[in-house]
């Protein structure tokens, strides 16, 4: 007799059948340990050892040029007023997540990524093209001036081994910065080319990350974001082929979402890409994710698993804390405890100065507060 196999998760994290993501979605892997190490052992086997200047040149010229190349982009972004929020040069990161600075050390030589964020929503696609450009201005740059100073140091030191150094990095640096301007895609990253492209001849695909750009520079005085922050966000999570993960577009389907199922399978996917955000951020999709599994799904021993991730729950923004808090404590039943916490986020809500999006969440809790009271009423009823 044949019993019914049980059909795998559609989201497998969100019923924390798998863990979060590691931050950096980082693998130690041997792809190019291995070899590397394999060829510097055949080299010291062999004796050799003049041969080992090879492999460690090329890594010494190699994490030269990424740095020239991440720098340009950092120093085209500060003079065009973005704020520096990290940098990668392999196999070192250096970032600032949720104001603390962080430094790792990740087995990978031969990426770089800078990341800045707009100070204030002006001329963005403007400096967004000066930061961008930046990098590839340093890699041409700097590499002509190094190959033409190594081939002058050649015609009056033949025996210094600077100037072949010089040359060899003029060189890569130089190509390393015409592939960056040639645009195309790798491993689902659009590249410095592809990114200038867009924002100086193609708007439709520029918008989406200038968008997301904005978002990043949005200052209020209010706990509350202003009425056009969801619209931009919309703008953010429009179809583009410089997108990555696609995370805007999951975050408002799911916002959108109906039904269910449809809504956790968005949130799902908003989990998967979790390991690029910082930790603040992603504090408040642990939260979303406790609301929901409390609300939505009534399960409160998955959804206090949940709320207990939040890595720094006073510095999470005493909505997002309160709504997951008031959720999971209706799923416990615990009623009287869920109006008490409701109460005390709308006196918070209240507090704040006069705003559309203030009154509009005041009126959406106070709705909620009787929804609350009525299922305390059918709890002492029944």
């Amino acid at each position: 007799m044949n019993t019914p196999t049980e059909q795998p998760s559609a989201t497998p994290i969100l019923d924390l059948l798998e863990p979060l993501p590691k931050f950096d979605v980082e693998r130690t892997n041997g792809r190019f340990a291995f070899p590397f190490l394999t060829f510097v052992a055949v080299i010291v086997f062999t004796g050799n050892l003049p041969s080992l200047f090879m492999p460690l040149g090329f890594l010494i010229i190699n994490f030269s040029t990424i740095a020239i190349h991440e720098i340009g982009h950092l120093i085209a972004g500060w003079s065009a007023g973005l704020r520096f929020k990290g940098v990668r040069i392999d196999p070192f990161r250096i970032r600032i997540d949720s104001g603390r600075w962080q430094f790792r050390i990740r087995p990978r030589l031969f990426r770089g990524f800078a990341y800045m964020s707009l100070d204030r929503v002006r001329r963005i696609r403007s400096r967004l093209a000066c930061y961008v450009f930046g990098g590839p201005a340093a890699s041409l740059l700097l590499g002509i001036a190094a190959a033409v100073s190594g081939e002058m140091g050649l015609a009056h030191h033949y025996d210094s081994p600077w100037p072949t150094f010089l040359e060899f990095f003029g060189v890569w640096s130089f190509f390393i910065g015409c592939i960056a301007l040639i645009p195309f895609k790798s491993l689902g990253f659009a590249n410095d080319g592809m990114i200038l492209r867009a924002l100086l001849f193609r708007n439709a695909e520029a918008l989406p990350m200038i968008a997301s750009y904005a978002l990043s520079a949005v200052k209020t005085g209010t706990p509350f974001s202003p009425g056009y922050v969801m619209r931009w966000f919309r703008l953010a999570a429009r179809s583009s082929p410089l997108q990555s993960n696609h995370y805007a577009v999951n975050w408002v389907n799911y916002a959108d979402a109906q039904e269910e199922e449809v809504a956790a399978q968005c949130l799902e996917r908003c989990l998967a890409v979790s390991g690029y955000m910082e930790q603040d951020h992603r504090d408040m999709l642990i939260a979303e994710s406790a609301f929901f599994t409390a609300s939505r799904r009534n399960d409160p021993t998955k959804a206090a698993i949940w709320f207990n991730r939040i890595q720094s729950p006073d510095r999470l923004h005493v909505i997002w804390r309160s709504r997951a808090r008031i959720a999971l404590l209706c799923a416990q039943e615990e009623f009287d405890e869920a109006v008490s916490e409701l109460n005390a986020a709308v006196a918070f809500i209240r507090a704040q100065p006069a705003s559309a999006q203030g009154q509009k969440l005041e009126s959406e809790w106070i709705a909620w507060r009787e929804q609350i009271e009525a299922l305390s009423r059918l709890a002492v009823v029944t």
